[in-house]
């Protein structure tokens, strides 16, 4: 019975994703009132009980800066959807988000936002529409995976999986992994670290891989609790289709 009512959810997931229709839009075609901060990156429009909706993204990067302790290189990323209605623009909410004093002999390589992961929806059909958006920060001296957070929005509420992705080298598949990464199961993983078992910890222990423990995974499910049921579903869909960062 269980499995049927996944399937019937995952099904009204992917039935209400196609509902909303955007259109690509660039810097040129945003109301005077909207400054883009740094890099334009992404811009989306579409409609739903608000009105007009605006989505940008941009970033500024790589900035360098000297500190006491030696240069330093930092990235910051920004996300803002405004409502256009009777030739007013309101600002709906925004983020800023960043990897800041990287060391110079680190890389920020990889930073920014994941490319073809934005998503507009109506999950709950109650006609104001949800924004997903991925991205992923890392300050890297040597091969170690990104920081992911995949964010919802309906309105100015916010709710997020945020975690670590998990690196493989170049092309290589599963079965190519170094030990003990190729020992995991990715058909029964479980990508809630706070629900991982006892068991499986132990197994990491005796592996001498704990740190291994986060990756690929989000740390818990607690912004979703008050959440329509299918976010957490469509945050949960898309991070098992973002996670695998390739080096």
């Amino acid at each position: 019975m269980r499995a049927i009512s996944a399937i019937l959810v995952f099904t009204f997931l992917a039935t209400c994703s196609i509902a909303v229709e955007t259109e690509s839009i660039g810097v040129k075609d945003l109301p005077p009132e909207i400054s883009v901060k740094g890099k334009f990156i992404e811009g989306l429009k579409w409609k739903d009980k608000n009105g007009v909706n605006i989505l940008i993204l941009s970033f500024k990067g790589t900035i360098d800066e000297k500190t006491p302790y030696g240069d330093v290189r930092s990235i910051f990323l920004y996300g803002e959807q405004y409502v256009v209605n009777n030739g007013s623009v309101k600002l709906l909410w925004d983020i800023i988000d960043f990897e800041k004093a990287c060391d110079f002999s680190a890389s920020l390589t990889g930073n920014g936002f994941i490319e073809n992961s934005t998503t507009i929806t109506d999950l709950d059909q109650d006609g104001i529409t949800e924004t997903l958006i991925a991205y992923k920060l890392v300050c890297r001296g040597e091969p170690w995976p990104a920081q992911m957070k995949i964010l919802i929005h309906e309105n100015n509420v916010k709710y997020g999986l945020r975690g670590s992705m998990l690196w493989l080298l170049l092309e290589a598949p599963y079965d190519k992994l170094p030990s003990p990464l190729s020992k995991i199961d990715f058909d029964d993983f479980e990508y809630d670290k706070s629900k991982v078992t006892e068991d499986e910890k132990e197994w990491y222990r005796k592996e001498n891989f704990e740190h291994g423990l986060v990756l690929g995974r989000y740390r818990n499910e607690n912004d979703f609790q008050n959440a329509p049921k299918v976010f957490l579903l469509h945050a949960k869909k898309q991070w098992r289709k973002l996670m695998i960062e390739r080096l």
